[in-house]
Formats: structure tokens, C-alpha cells, sequence
């Protein structure tokens, strides 16, 4: 192995130790606030948030996946590369939870531009009910489209990869390009552009009778406050995903255009593998930080959890307040004892003397 190959290698082993452990406590426990939070009564009425709680479910799987395996083969030997079924599998259920937690994205910047357009028909497709729907659809489709991974992929010179010929690799690499990258992206971009053009024209429609209209119920108030809080946060996610995305799309393209390239060097496989990883590691970060993400771009949302945690607290606090304690002093177990004995003996005396009493009075 060269000198470059070894550098990269030993950049990756570290990059893994400690920035994947980092991407994995951090993504696990910020997927479960989304979660808990995305589960309260407040944010279930709003169809946005089902989409958000479907791909947070999806990122915790995504981040194990991912990440999982390769913290492990740093001590170990690599499943990957060794067992056929876990390179097979791996692969399937990686790229199955990655496009479910993104193409959840952008269904939830179609029901944000549903609720934004002038067209009542369009409107009602932004519903809780509905949105639950998509979310069953969305997991049906992206079980059943990655399924040519479980075919095509195997294990050859310590890789696991396609190696059964290059149509399968180039089919795999058009699939993984567009339904990854550029379908997602562009529905997303486009979503963002038509929200924010029938934004604008809702605020012209509503300019000449603005004075006119005095907002009276409250409830209305808070409910559209929470769509335009979940409109934030899509906003930013898309901006964060589209960023990290952008390495990984240009990878796929250029491993497309180079498929009828063979006997590549070993620096060039090297420096390929290693701009496959460091596309890895950018793609990841987005799933580790999108509950910092929730949390810096809506003021609602951080009162949410707030709540919610103080909540649960304050259960824990009562539970443990008011929690039985076990007698285990055989001597407080003996007084007791004697002081129930005596007050049943005062109860039955106390008995018998009305008893004597109202026979007299008989």
C-alpha cells in the first residue's frame, strides 16, 4: 500500500472513531426530542410535523446504519467486508430508511406549499389524515425500489460492491443520483420558490383590508402561528439538506462517468474511496443535527420542548414523592402490628358496649 493510500486510511479510521461518535450520540438523542416532542397533542394537528416526526423516526435509523457498523470494525473485523447477508443488507436498509427520512421532507414541502396556495381544492390536501397516508406510502415505495441492492451487491477482494457488471453499477448509480439527490432537491427548491411567490401574493390580497380584520380567535391565531413555525423549520432543513447533499450527488455522477475506467491505480481507488467516505460524513451530519436545527430556527419549538421536559419531570418528582416506602425495621414492623391490633380491639369494645346499650333501651 503507498504512502497517500496509507495517510487516507488512517484520516478515515480516526475521522470514524471520534466524529461518527459524536454524529451518533448527539443524532440519537436530538431524533429522540424530535420524537417526544413532534408525539404532543399541540404539534399532531398540524400535517407538517407528521412528516417531521416520520423522518426523525427514519434519521435514528439511518445514523445506527449507517454509522453503527463502522465504529464497530474499528476493534473488529468487518461485517461488511466478510459476511455476505450483512453487505446485502446493510446496503438495502441503509439506502431504504436515507430516502424514506428525505422523500418525508419533501412531502412535507408539498403540504406547506398546499396550505400556501390560493386553490381550496389544493388546500385540503395539507391534513393530518392525509399526510399520515403519504407517510405509508412513502415506506411502501422505498422498501420495494432499493430491492436491486440485495441482487446485485457482493463481496469481492475484501469490498463489498457491485461487481456483476457495469450496467447494474451504472442502474445503481442513476437510482441512488436521482431519487437521493436531484428529484428530492429540485422538488424541494421548486416547493420553496412557489411558497414563497404565493406568500406574496396572500400579503397583496390581504393589504386594502388589513385595518378592516382584527384577529378575534385565539385559537386560529396559535394554530397558524405553529404552520408558519413548521414553515421555518422546513425552510431551514431543506437549506441544510441541499448543502449536505451536494458532495454525495457529484460523487455518484462522477462514479457514473468513470464505470468503463479499469485498471485504475491504487492511488486513484484510495482517493476515490476516500471522497465516498468524506461525502458519507457530510450526508450524516444532517440527520445528527436536525434537532439543533428544529431548535435554532423556531422560538416555538423550544418553548415546546421546554415544556414537555419540565413535564415530565415534574411526573417523575410525584411518583417518587408519593411512592410507598417498604417497612424494614422488624421493630417498626412489630409496633405497627401492636398499634392495628389495639385499635381493632378498641373498634370491637366500642361495638359491643352500643350493642349492650341499645338492648337496655329495648
Amino acid at each position: 500500500m503507498s504512502s497517500l493510500a496509507n495517510t487516507l486510511l488512517v484520516i478515515q479510521q480516526e475521522t470514524t472513531r471520534y466524529l461518527y461518535s459524536v454524529y451518533l450520540i448527539l443524532g440519537i438523542v436530538g431524533c429522540c426530542l424530535n420524537i417526544l416532542l413532534f408525539s404532543q397533542r399541540h404539534y399532531r394537528t398540524v400535517s407538517c410535523c407528521t412528516y417531521f416526526l416520520a423522518s426523525s423516526v427514519a434519521m435514528i435509523a439511518n445514523l445506527g446504519f449507517g454509522i453503527g457498523p463502522s465504529l464497530y470494525s474499528l476493534n473488529n473485523i468487518d461485517p461488511i467486508t466478510t459476511i455476505l447477508a450483512f453487505c446485502k443488507l446493510r446496503i438495502y436498509l441503509n439506502q431504504f430508511v436515507a430516502l424514506t427520512y428525505r422523500w418525508s421532507l419533501t412531502a412535507a414541502c408539498i403540504d406547506r406549499l398546499a396550505l400556501s396556495s390560493s386553490n381550496a381544492r389544493f388546500r385540503n390536501y395539507a391534513r393530518v389524515y392525509i399526510a399520515r397516508r403519504v407517510v405509508v406510502v412513502i415506506v411502501i415505495v422505498w422498501l420495494i425500489l432499493p430491492v436491486h441492492t440485495l441482487i446485485f451487491y457482493n463481496i469481492r477482494a475484501s469490498t463489498c460492491g457491485i461487481f456483476s457488471g457495469i450496467a447494474a453499477a451504472l442502474y445503481h448509480s442513476i437510482f441512488a443520483t436521482m431519487a437521493s439527490c436531484v428529484l428530492p432537491t429540485s422538488i424541494m427548491f421548486g416547493c420553496a420558490l412557489l411558497i414563497r411567490q404565493n406568500l406574496a401574493l396572500k400579503r397583496q390580497r390581504r393589504q386594502p383590508t388589513i385595518n378592516l380584520q382584527v384577529e378575534r380567535d385565539e385559537a386560529h391565531h396559535i394554530h397558524r402561528s405553529r404552520d408558519q413555525q413548521a414553515l421555518v423549520m422546513l425552510f431551514t432543513q431543506v437549506i441544510v439538506y441541499v448543502i449536505s447533499v451536494i458532495p454525495l450527488m457529484v460523487f455518484y455522477i462522477y462514479n457514473a462517468a468513470t464505470l468503463n475506467i479499469s485498471n485504475k491505480p491504487i492511488e486513484r481507488i484510495s482517493i476515490e474511496r476516500f471522497a465516498f467516505f468524506m461525502a458519507e460524513v457530510v450526508i450524516l451530519l444532517f440527520p445528527a443535527s436536525s434537532f439543533f436545527l428544529y431548535t435554532m430556527s423556531s422560538r416555538t419549538f423550544r418553548k415546546e420542548l421546554i415544556r414537555a421536559l419540565r413535564s415530565i419531570f415534574k411526573c417523575r418528582r410525584l411518583i417518587n414523592t408519593n411512592r410507598i416506602q417498604p417497612i424494614t425495621n422488624d421493630e417498626t414492623f412489630r409496633r405497627t402490628v401492636r398499634d392495628l391490633s389495639i385499635a381493632t380491639q378498641a373498634a370491637q369494645s366500642h361495638t359491643r358496649d352500643d350493642e349492650v346499650a341499645s338492648t337496655q333501651r329495648n
